[in-house]
């Protein structure tokens, strides 16, 4: 459980757009806003804002923890998204196969870095890629980023890079890489349940109802 005060923190430097404002809100100074913002990252190992000289802006990881802030603040009964890398929160919902993707016509250069195409925030699968490479010492470099998933893949289609996918967003004119390859295996997508401390009898039947739909025959598709 994470600290209330870090989370009201957070969540008012969200609703305020900035470290100055969110102060003034909850009657702080704005050093004792950032020690807090600090201290909330150190206790969950990610970054939570992109900052720069003129504005604040949530990672990924950042919009997750927003997710669970609002969760334990009453604002919203229950989450279903991915969960990050490392964590076992929330209820495992289901789990999906992570691939790497490339256009059919793709061929890997020996003893050149790895053209990546990944999403222009952090994210989850980003994260995952680049920290397999790094285990098995792969080297690679960034060369497109797009903010959705329909990007990254027109990237790869192109045959410009090498993208980390959902096995099922693999289309007509990709094919999937492997060990094979030389590339190491990527962790599954993960999606879980995050309900709010004491669910009432709605949010309970709507978490069971994702539950039997994720493990019925129709699973949604990613």
């Amino acid at each position: 459980m994470l600290d209330f005060e870090l989370l009201r923190a957070f969540v008012a430097v969200v609703d305020c757009g900035g470290f100055h404002r969110a102060a003034e809100r909850l009657n702080l100074t704005q050093s004792t806003i950032s020690q807090q913002i600090k201290r909330l990252e150190f206790e969950t190992k990610r970054a939570s804002f992109r900052r720069t000289t003129r504005s604040v802006g949530l990672t990924n990881d950042g919009q997750m923890l927003l997710m669970i802030g609002h969760l334990n603040s009453g604002r919203l009964d229950l989450v279903f998204a991915e969960r990050p890398l490392g964590t076992s929160k929330g209820r495992l919902v289901w789990r999906a196969p992570r691939i790497w993707a490339a256009a059919e016509t793709f061929h890997l250069v020996p003893r050149a870095a790895l053209p990546l195409a990944l999403y222009r925030e952090r994210s989850v699968s980003g994260d995952a890629a680049l920290v397999a490479l790094r285990n098995q010492k792969v080297a690679s470099e960034i060369v497109y980023t797009s903010p959705s998933l329909t990007g990254v893949r027109a990237a790869a289609l192109a045959g410009l890079a090498i993208t980390p996918l959902p096995a099922s967003a693999v289309i007509t004119g990709l094919r999937v890489l492997g060990p094979d390859e030389g590339l190491p295996r990527l962790p599954d997508l993960e999606f879980a349940i995050y309900e709010k401390a004491q669910p009432d009898e709605a949010v309970s039947a709507l978490a069971a109802a994702l539950l039997a739909l994720a493990q019925g025959p129709s699973r949604p598709a990613i």
